[in-house]
């Protein structure tokens, strides 16, 4: 499908970038996202856009939010950007997440 983030040419692109991260119980894949940095946009120097993320526990989806989050104010980028689907919200909520868009959750990575 065309519309599918994780197809083919998007794994690619995104794997290449080196901003891509999973989750693993022993051998198991448990989760993992596929992100980039963005470079100014909005009047942000950097932001880290998280373009697809995939769990198949509460515990893997919690860590790689936490990651991308501490990955970006560990980089001094200004934001991260998640994507707004069911679940997610959940795992950002303690970080004051706002919503940017409909299908994107924006939180701020520095003060």
């Amino acid at each position: 499908s065309w519309k599918a983030r994780w197809r083919q040419e998007s794994l690619e692109h995104y794997l290449a970038t080196g901003w891509c991260f999973m989750a693993r119980d022993e051998d198991v894949l448990v989760g993992y996202f596929l992100a980039q940095p963005f470079l100014f946009m909005e009047g942000f120097t950097q932001c880290l856009w998280v373009e697809h993320l995939s769990y198949s526990s509460l515990q893997a989806r919690d860590e790689l939010c936490d990651l991308a989050y501490r990955l970006s104010r560990e980089k001094h980028f200004q934001r991260v950007l998640f994507p707004n689907m069911p679940g997610v919200a959940n795992s950002v909520t303690t970080m004051k997440a706002e919503n940017w868009q409909p299908s994107v959750l924006s939180v701020k990575t520095t003060k």
